[in-house]
C-alpha cells in the first residue's frame, strides 16, 4: 500500500536484495570501520549505567542486562543522542518485549490475540509501534542525505542504512521516501534480533563467569583484562576467541527451538526408511540435536573448550551446529554482538564484585538429565520455541562497587 506504482515497489525490493534477505543492508550498516568507532560510546553509556547505580545492592541479573544491552542497542541504531530521551529509551523496552515471540505467543489467549491482529491488521501493531517511533529519525535522516552531509565515522545503523538505500535506488528522492516504512521494519529486525539474543547471551556469559562453571571465569578473566588495556587506547581494537567459544558453547546448549529447512533431493529417513520428496519442508529440533553425544561429547556439560583447537566441534559438526548462523547470510551482527558483550563483561568486573544468591529449591532445574548438568541451574520453560533461553525465575545477583572504582566516582 506503501508504493505508488508496482514498478517502484519492485525496485525497492530488488535494491533491499531481492526481495530475500537484509542481510546486505546489515552487513553495510555494521561493517567493521563503523563498529571500531562504536567502541568508545559503547563503553561510555556502560559507565554512566555502571556510575548511576547504588554503591551496592541486589538486581535481577537477566533483566539487568536487558535493560543495559537494549541502551546499546537503541544508541547504536538510532544514535547516542536518543539515550537522553528517557521516556523513548522505556518505550523502546516495552516495544522490544511486546515484539518477542515468547511474550506474544505465551498462552492460547496471547496467542489468538496475535493471530487475530494480524489477521485484522495484515502485521502486529507493534511494529506499526515501532516504526511510528523510528520514523522522525528516518526523515530526518533523508533530510541530512538530500541535503549531501556526509555520514559521521561513528554514525548511528540508521545513518548508514538510509544511505545505502539512497545509492541503491541510483539516488532517486521520491523512491526513498517510498522506502521509509522498509527502512523502519529492517530497522527493526536488526535492533529485534539483537535485542533478544544479545541480552540473554550476556546474561548467560555472567553468569557462568561468576559461577565459574568449569573454570569459565578464571579462564576468560585474562581475555577480559586485555579488553579493558585496549578500551583506554585511543583507537581501540581487540579479538576475544575466549569468549567467542563461550557465546558458541551458549548458543549450543541454549537454543531450545527448532528451524525450517527445504529437502533439495529425496533423502531417506534412517529410522523408519521412508522416503522424503525433493521439496518437503521439514522442522529439525536443535533442542534435541545440540544434546546428541554423537555430535557432542558429554552434551549436558557447559564446556566452551569443545570449540578449541584439537576438538573443533563446531567444525566437525558443520552441517549439525549453526551457532551464528550457516550458509550464504549468517549472523551479520557476529562481530558486533562479541564485542558488545566483551566490553559489558570486562567493565562489569572492572566495578563490581558479585555474588549469585543461592536460589530457593524450586528455582533450582532438576531435570538435569534432560536439559543440563549443573549445580543449583536456574530453571528453563522447555515450552519456549525460539531466541536464546531465559531462566523462568529471577537470578539474583549482589553486587558491590570496587574501593578503586568508589573513589573515583
Amino acid at each position: 500500500k506503501d508504493f505508488p506504482t508496482k514498478e517502484l515497489e519492485q525496485r525497492i525490493s530488488f535494491a533491499r536484495g531481492q526481495g530475500v534477505s537484509g542481510a546486505p543492508i546489515f552487513m553495510h550498516s555494521i561493517r567493521k570501520e563503523k563498529m571500531l568507532c562504536w567502541l568508545k560510546p559503547i563503553r561510555s553509556l556502560l559507565e554512566h549505567k555502571f556510575i548511576s547505580l547504588e554503591e551496592s545492592g541486589t538486581v535481577d541479573l537477566f533483566d539487568w542486562c536487558r535493560t543495559l544491552i537494549s541502551s546499546v542497542t537503541v544508541g547504536v541504531l538510532l544514535g547516542e543522542r536518543v539515550l537522553e530521551d528517557h521516556a523513548l529509551m522505556e518505550t523502546f523496552l516495552e516495544i522490544y518485549y511486546d515484539g518477542d515471540p515468547e511474550f506474544a505467543f505465551k498462552g492460547p489467549l496471547k496467542a489468538a490475540g496475535s493471530m487475530l491482529e494480524v489477521g485484522l491488521f495484515g502485521e502486529r501493531r507493534v511494529f506499526q509501534r515501532q516504526r511510528d517511533l523510528t520514523d522522525p529519525y528516518i526523515q530526518e535522516e533523508i533530510q541530512n542525505v538530500l541535503a549531501g552531509k556526509p555520514e559521521p565515522n561513528d554514525g548511528s545503523v540508521l545513518s548508514s542504512m538510509v544511505r545505502y538505500w539512497y545509492n541503491r535506488l541510483d539516488k532517486d528522492e521520491a523512491a526513498l521516501r517510498s522506502a521509509t516504512r522498509r527502512i523502519g521494519n529492517d530497522l527493526f529486525m536488526f535492533t529485534f534480533a539483537a535485542f533478544t539474543n544479545s541480552y540473554a547471551a550476556a546474561a548467560w556469559v555472567m553468569y557462568h563467569i561468576l559461577h565459574n562453571t568449569n573454570k569459565t571465569g578464571d579462564n576468560i578473566q585474562p581475555e577480559l583484562d586485555k579488553v579493558h588495556q585496549s578500551m583506554e587506547q585511543d583507537n581501540p581494537e581487540f579479538e576475544c576467541p575466549g569468549l567467542e567459544k563461550i557465546i558458541l558453547e551458549i548458543a549450543r546448549l541454549y537454543s531450545p527451538g527448532a528451524f525450517l529447512r527445504e529437502i533439495m533431493k529425496p533423502w531417506t529417513m534412517p529410522s523408519t526408511k521412508e522416503v522424503v520428496p525433493k521439496g518437503s519442508i521439514v522442522m529439525l529440533s536443535v533442542g534435541c540435536i545440540y544434546r546428541d553425544s554423537q555430535f557432542f561429547e558429554n552434551p549436558l556439560e557447559f564446556d566452551p573448550s569443545r570449540f578449541e583447537p584439537g576438538r573443533d566441534e563446531e567444525k566437525k559438526n558443520a552441517g549439525i551446529f549453526a551457532g551464528f548462523g550457516t550458509g550464504t547470510h549468517p549472523c551479520a551482527g557476529r562481530k558486533f554482538a562479541i564485542w558488545e558483550i566483551a566490553i559489558f563483561a570486562s567493565e562489569a568486573l572492572r566495578y563490581f564484585d558479585f555474588e549469585i544468591l543461592t536460589p530457593p529449591p524450586d528455582h533450582i532445574n532438576t531435570v538435569k538429565d534432560i536439559i543440563i548438568n549443573a549445580e543449583d541451574h536456574p530453571r528453563l520453560d522447555p515450552s519456549q520455541f525460539g531466541f536464546l533461553w531465559r531462566p523462568i525465575d529471577p537470578v539474583m545477583v549482589k553486587y558491590k562497587r570496587k574501593s578503586s572504582i568508589a573513589s573515583n566516582k
